[in-house]
């Protein structure tokens, strides 16, 4: 249940199904400037909401004692699904990303963002000294996958973002 400064409109109305769709991926950062940089001056997206997130609620749900968490919440401009960056204040940074994992590894977990114009993000990725995961854009020829073409990069922290057209 949201309380009611909290969450999307659709969220509030009453309804009897047990799943009302998601709402966000949660990602766990170093650096929210950095990764606004990326998420918002980049991709395009904008701040929905910040908060700080402490006390008995937030260590319960991290399982972590005196947990305090920096979030902030961002939205496509169109419609979608957002993006909640979390950076812990306490316990403080975790471990980095392993640098050597591959798109085929069984740990790999991909964030999918469906663009309008795929080459000119590109481009403009490439000029901001974005890491690449796919060396150009990819034509998907499986016609069971949605997309016809896509760009798999990374964000500040590691975390695989793939750019789609649908």
């Amino acid at each position: 249940m949201f309380g009611p400064d909290k969450g999307q409109d659709k969220w509030h109305q009453n309804s009897h199904s047990l799943f009302l769709g998601i709402d966000h991926s949660a990602i766990a950062i170093s650096n929210t400037e950095q990764s606004l940089h990326f998420y918002r001056d980049l991709l395009g997206m904008q701040i929905d909401s910040r908060s700080l997130n402490w006390r008995a609620t937030q260590s319960r749900l991290d399982n972590l004692p005196g947990a305090e968490v920096k979030i902030t919440a961002l939205r496509p401009v169109q419609d979608g699904v957002g993006i909640e960056l979390l950076e812990y204040i306490v316990p403080g940074k975790g471990r980095p990303m392993p640098s050597d994992w591959k798109s085929c590894d069984i740990a790999h977990i991909q964030i999918e963002l469906v663009v309008n114009n795929l080459e000119q993000l590109v481009d403009k990725l490439w000029r901001n000294g974005v890491q690449f995961v796919s060396l150009r854009i990819v034509q998907f020829s499986d016609r069971s996958f949605p997309y016809r073409q896509g760009c798999l990069v990374k964000d500040p922290d590691g975390h695989a973002v793939l750019l789609i057209v649908e």
